[in-house]
């Protein structure tokens, strides 16, 4: 293997960097002229076209600054106006997030430094990071977030960016193009992770993880306090779906996903930047090509969460340090560490970009360097920005309270017991994710590319720092989830970017090797053919949406499919296409077709979403929605359903039924055929008019007490604090039943030490909800103090009840040691040991179907 390293300014691999950047001009005459030894045919060359000193003053900057500004009122005006979602959601980005991220690149990148795709990477990265740091600043302002403030927020940091812009824009050139194999390398790697990314973002209905984004998301359009903090982990992917939701006031699955599409794609890029700078354009555009195949990414790319933001980020810090190491200026350590530290604010798995980063200062700096104040002051420099970046997020984030949420989440991922073995699980989750053409195409590239770097002696391959960069970055985040983290779920992921970074070596090393063009078009053509065999793979698992190979559970027909010894895994699955309806069923509920509570097989935030908070319950529900390959799925009563209700729709989906609507009571004799909603006819109207940000977004994102509850504030005893509580009739008849939410706050941690009661009316006969909680949660069992919690619960009017009001009393009994009722102390109403909570109005007639 060759250890081609000089300290002259060449690539990581030994020779000369790709940067496309030009040098300043020099020849033979500038030579001769600064030696003083000048010919007369020399002498008069340079006095008919002398060689500049510095760069002429241009207009390109200013004028580019000014495009820029009238195209970012453009776009805001169409973002707000366009009847298009798509069109309006893309506007909604040029407006927030491209135009002030071109003129921060205006402002900070050294054009000198770069070629043009690596100021155009840099310059979408910053987009970026404006939104998620922007959007948390907007987000903790107590306001609204609506089309005025975001369109008002974002126009003033455009205009403070457009201030330095234009400071700089006078004596600002472009970058230069870059050669032509580099160009059409970036064009070749962005088009292939565009077009597996960016087709169909509508693909799927929200899945699970999604939806706590988006409820959380709604929670800081409606400027709820504490909306961010329940999320327990960054909150990157939450601001950047709350800036364009309240920029445009409704929300798609498409648009929703469109940011984090946008951002894989360019994450791809920016790991070919990368590895064209430590390989080679060929290396390079080897291992953009796998990272583009990479199916872990690609399904993180068509989802709303975090690990398309953190793959930009990080990886544009990471170049940012490269660029430093290979000779860059003071300026590259700043921004990497504002974009890392912004990746941070997405998911802590952007400390994983922490150890390459540490790798490439190392090899500018050396183990000497590392003491060396005034090399290293940059970074100091990029250290603070970064804190700075983070303390937005976590000075709030201590003071609230919830903190607690986060180190509860790192405990429950990390727990005890070390070491694990997880290699079982991780080998499970890469099979699903990435098939298995392309772990053999990486494993075949770094062996054989590894091989050939041992033994060809005499061939320039890529040095051995670089080799040794791939492998940390690989094997620290790989090791972490295998044998520390508890559940490593898909963190996982972060581990292949190292690996394909290894690919790549070995494909440059391979491409050294040979040197006939024949035969490098034929290697070219097998690593081409390798990954045609992985999109077999990728395109129907991801892309076809008409058959969903995964929740069928028909990926073992598919070509080289393999299943490890445990199977493929049954959770976590994300990105892979599902679709049950579940829209016809939020346009149902808001047309008024359908009415009442409901119980489900999907997990509750997924139909708290869609049903637009439809009141959910497990006892006695009027209405059963019962959907199709469902993930996760929750267990109900197929006995009650079969004897106790009957079917009055289906929900069908390019023509397959779904989702089946079933009511409570007899089917009536000779009644109507159960009707069928394509999903296609209300999809639209669901997106348009039911999908605005007026949903309580439930307790991922307000807490406990929920808008439009009643406060209570009275305590029974010292064990328990009821706060208020939220009264939803659906049948307040005789036969019918009241729906309640009760909000506590336990004063003391118990377990089954105390019994929650509620009746309606002082004979508790009219109606008595003592039996199971609604939602079967049962958290009114377990109590810790100070951690409030919801009791959900319904009670039966009796059959005989006589219309008119009765009160809605509660008590608290403390079980075993010093049992009996406790008094209720505070309060708008006292009868011990009941509290009158408010007052309910049974009327007239029997019960609703």
């Amino acid at each position: 293997m060759s250890n081609s390293s000089s300290s002259r300014a060449t690539g990581a691999s030994g020779r000369p960097a790709t940067s496309g950047a030009s040098s300043p001009a020099t020849h033979g005459d500038a030579d001769s002229a600064a030696t003083g030894d000048l010919s007369v045919v020399e002498a008069w060359r340079l006095l008919v076209k002398p060689v500049p000193s510095r760069r002429a003053p241009g207009y390109v900057g200013i004028v580019a600054v000014i495009g820029l500004l009238n195209l970012s009122a453009i776009a805001a005006i169409v973002a707000s106006a366009a009847p298009d979602p798509m069109v309006a959601a893309v506007a909604g980005l040029i407006h927030t997030a491209l135009i002030p991220g071109l003129l921060l690149a205006f402002a900070v990148v050294p054009s000198s430094e770069v070629d043009a795709v690596e100021w155009l990477a840099l310059a979408f990265g910053f987009g970026i990071l404006v939104l998620i740091v922007g959007g948390l600043a907007l987000a903790l302002l107590p306001i609204r977030i609506s089309p005025i403030p975001v369109v008002g927020w974002t126009a003033t940091v455009t205009l403070v960016l457009s201030a330095f812009a234009f400071r700089r824009g006078i004596s600002w050139q472009p970058p230069a193009l870059g050669g032509r194999s580099a160009l059409l390398g970036a064009a070749l790697v962005l088009i292939v992770a565009a077009a597996l990314r960016l087709p169909g973002l509508g693909y799927a209905e929200f899945q699970g993880d999604e939806t706590e984004v988006i409820l959380r998301a709604t929670g800081v359009v409606q400027n709820l306090p504490d909306a961010l903090f329940y999320h327990g982990k960054g909150p990157g992917e939450i601001v950047v779906v709350a800036v364009q939701y309240g920029l445009r006031g409704a929300l798609s699955e498409g648009t929703a996903r469109l940011p984090f599409a946008l951002a894989g794609a360019g994450g791809v890029l920016a790991f070919y930047l990368v590895a064209r700078r430590l390989l080679g354009t060929p290396g390079g555009v080897a291992a953009g090509l796998l990272l583009a195949a990479n199916g872990y990414f690609l399904a993180f790319s068509r989802i709303t969460q975090y690990q398309s933001l953190v793959l930009l980020l990080g990886m544009l810090g990471v170049w940012c340090a490269l660029r430093w190491s290979l000779g860059g200026s003071a300026v590259w350590p700043t921004l990497a560490g504002a974009l890392v530290a912004t990746a941070a604010l997405a998911h802590y798995d952007a400390l994983f970009f922490l150890p390459p980063i540490a790798l490439v200062v190392l090899w500018r700096a050396g183990w000497r360097g590392i003491v060396d104040f005034e090399l290293l002051s940059p970074w100091f420099r990029g250290a603070q920005v970064g804190s700075a970046i983070l303390a937005l997020f976590l000075v709030p984030y201590l003071d609230s309270g919830l903190f607690g949420l986060a180190t509860g989440r790192v405990g429950d991922r990390v727990g005890a017991g070390l070491p694990y073995n997880n290699v079982p699980s991780i080998v499970a989750s890469a099979t699903l994710y990435l098939g298995t053409g392309f772990p053999v195409l990486v494993a075949a590239l770094i062996v054989l590319g590894g091989g050939v770097a041992l033994v060809a002696r005499r061939v320039e391959t890529p040095s051995v720092r670089v080799w040794l960069l791939g492998l940390a970055w690989a094997a620290v985040p790989l090791l972490f989830y295998a044998f520390v983290a508890r559940k490593p779920g898909t963190h996982v992921h972060v581990a292949t970017s190292g690996l394909v970074l290894l690919a790549g070596a070995g494909f440059a090393s391979l491409w050294a090797a040979v040197r006939l063009p024949p035969v490098r078009l034929a290697l070219a053509g097998a690593v081409a053919a390798g990954l045609a065999v992985v999109g077999t793979y990728l395109v129907p698992v991801y892309l076809q949406t008409t058959a969903e190979v995964v929740r069928e559970n028909r990926v073992g027909s598919l070509p080289l499919a393999w299943r490890p010894p445990g199977g493929l895994p049954t959770k976590e699955r994300f990105g892979f296409p599902y679709q049950a309806g579940w829209k016809s069923i939020g346009a149902l509920y808001a047309e008024g077709t359908l009415v009442g509570s409901f119980d489900s097989n999907e997990q509750p935030q997924v139909t708290h979403w869609y049903t637009r908070g439809a009141w959910r319950c497990s006892v006695d529900p009027r209405y059963y929605l019962i959907a199709e390959n469902v993930q996760d799925e929750i267990e109900t009563p197929r006995r009650v359903i079969g004897s106790g209700y009957h079917q009055i729709g289906t929900v069908t989906v390019a023509g397959e039924p779904k989702l089946r609507v079933f009511e409570r009571g007899a089917a009536p004799a000779g009644g109507p055929r159960p009707i069928t909603w394509p999903a296609e006819s209300r999809s639209a109207q669901f997106d348009r008019a039911v999908s605005a940000p007026t949903l309580d977004p439930g307790p991922w994102a307000r807490g406990v007490f929920a808008r439009g509850g009643t406060a209570v504030g009275s305590r029974f005893g010292e064990d328990a604090e009821l706060l208020g509580y939220q009264v939803f009739i659906e049948d307040p008849q005789p036969g019918g039943v009241v729906r309640v939410d009760l909000f506590w706050r336990p004063l003391v941690s118990s377990r089954e030490q105390h019994r929650i009661d509620v009746q309606l009316g002082a004979d508790p006969r009219i109606g008595d909800a003592s039996g199971p909680a609604c939602d079967k949660t049962g958290a009114d069992k377990e109590w810790v103090a100070g951690q409030p919690f919801t009791q959900r619960v319904s009670v039966p009017i009796a059959a005989g009840a006589t219309p008119g009001s009765y009160p809605l009393l509660v008590s608290v009994s403390r079980l075993g040691a010093g049992a009996g009722p406790l008094q209720p102390v505070g309060g708008p109403a006292m009868g011990a040991p009941l509290l009158e909570v408010g007052r309910v109005d049974v009327q007239g007639g029997g019960r609703a179907p």
